[in-house]
């Protein structure tokens, strides 16, 4: 759910929630592919060390079967985003009509996840061989075995470090193509002007940069100061990763001219 009626911290909450628990469904989903794919490169990079071949060869695969992961997932949450904030609208109103502005919407999507698949790809990638010629330098300056290696190499990529990374990137890319298919959706729907509202979490785990703007109003298709950070939305690849990784915040869309389009909207939420 993406659409309030009014910017009360109530109406917020009850949205931020809804659009959380979408999430917290999407992500395990890649958490266990991103898992599988570090335990995948940790082995392939183990092959290499233990039969002399370049470290080009466990790292050749591993940006494109990340940017098919991450192609496939941005999808699969676009659309669970793209249901729930259509729903509470052609509940309310069932002679709506969004064949065009969904064609329109699955344009502007594809492209997004075609821009920023990649770029993602290549950060996870760049960090996982980081990481790995770490772990060997690190390891041969102390004189480990070719075994020793191997099971660093391991631990590294599929041990407790790999796997923290990937419920970081499972919980960062799941919000963050959330709220781009909210944004870019809002966008086609052409329901008039609109007014992002940013809405944070209702707990202590929500960083200072963040808090300050809860509840602030800003034009769509402007961006917002978070931080050291300009943002369209929570989660844009496009900020600094202090503002937008393991990021829980969401923008809900205020829509002025609603009712004059639609009419009275007060059961718009009912349940």
């Amino acid at each position: 759910m993406a659409i309030i009626l009014k910017n009360n911290r109530a109406e917020r909450l009850r949205a931020w929630r809804a659009q959380e628990k979408m999430i917290a469904k999407r992500e395990p989903a890649l958490r266990r592919q991103v898992i599988e794919e570090f335990r995948n490169i940790g082995y392939r990079a183990v092959i290499a060390i233990n039969t002399g071949k370049s470290l080009e060869y466990a790292f050749q695969s591993h940006r494109e079967h990340l940017k098919s992961i991450l192609e496939a997932h941005y999808k699969k949450t676009s659309a669970e985003a793209k249901k729930n904030y259509l729903k509470p609208l052609q509940k309310a109103y069932p002679s709506f009509e969004t064949k065009n502005a969904e064609n329109v919407f699955s344009a502007t999507f594809s492209a997004w996840v075609s821009r920023y698949a990649l770029k993602k790809a290549e950060e996870i990638s760049y960090t996982t061989r980081r990481l790995i010629r770490k772990v060997i330098t690190d390891a041969e300056q102390e004189g480990l075995s070719i075994q020793e290696i191997a099971k660093n190499i391991r631990t590294s990529t599929a041990g407790l470090m790999g796997r923290a990374r990937a419920v970081t990137i499972a919980r960062t890319e799941t919000h963050a193509a959330a709220n781009a298919s909210n944004d870019l959706l809002g966008s086609a729907l052409n329901l008039g002007e609109r007014i992002n509202v940013w809405t944070s979490g209702d707990d202590d785990r929500v960083r200072p940069s963040h808090s300050a703007v809860d509840g602030q109003e800003y034009k769509a298709g402007s961006t917002i100061r978070v931080g050291d950070s300009e943002l369209k939305y929570p989660g844009d690849p496009n900020g600094s990763p202090e503002e937008v990784v393991n990021c829980r915040c969401n923008v809900q869309h205020l829509y002025p001219g609603l009712e004059s389009v639609f009419g009275r909207a007060e059961d718009f939420f009912e349940e």
